[in-house]
């Protein structure tokens, strides 16, 4: 993964994608003044944090972004090499919620340790698998999809903020879904 930092080095900083903007039907590129922030969006900084956080403060490809996933997919498995064991990554992808937790989100989704797990297909009300798994991130990012039965592993990357109104997740896993043929 030579594509993943904490902040971008500066010989990078070329690479880094637009931001655009979806506000009034029109898409547009987004000024870096108005680019999210927060206490731990780098936001394309070139200087290291303080905190290093993986959860909320690293940049990445892509491609090292599908090749973490694939590892994760994989029960903790890249290139031959054990990275994780098994078992902690059984542990990542099973629901941590207790029954009682109720939200917007979880109608048939619970949580692991660092993913949303789908825990009732016909309560999430949308076409994927039992114990599919994933989350998103910044700039309506999404990795919605380690599907270990089918499986499948979706990296969607849009670099778009704010991203209201825009259904192209839901989208494109109809689209992935309907174009798996036996």
């Amino acid at each position: 993964m030579d594509d993943t930092h904490f902040f971008l080095p500066a010989y990078k900083a070329s690479r880094l994608a637009t931001v655009y903007s979806f506000e009034n039907g029109r898409l547009s590129p987004c000024p870096r003044h108005k680019w999210k922030s927060g206490p731990r969006c780098i936001c394309g900084r070139t200087r290291a944090s303080v905190f290093l956080l993986g959860g909320a403060g690293l940049i990445s490809s892509a491609h090292d972004y599908a090749a973490f996933l694939q590892m994760i997919a994989d029960n903790g498995v890249a290139n031959g090499k054990r990275l994780l064991s098994r078992k902690s990554v059984e542990l990542m992808h099973v629901n941590h919620l207790p029954a009682n937790v109720k939200s917007s989100w979880t109608n048939g989704t619970g949580f692991g340790l660092g993913f949303s797990v789908v825990t009732n297909l016909g309560l999430r009300g949308s076409l994927g698998s039992l114990g599919e798994y994933g989350w998103g991130g910044a700039y309506h990012s999404s990795y919605w999809m380690i599907d270990p039965v089918e499986d499948l592993v979706v990296v969607y990357f849009t670099q778009v903020i704010p991203a209201q109104n825009l259904n192209d997740h839901q989208l494109l896993r109809n689209l992935v879904y309907q174009a798996i043929a036996d």
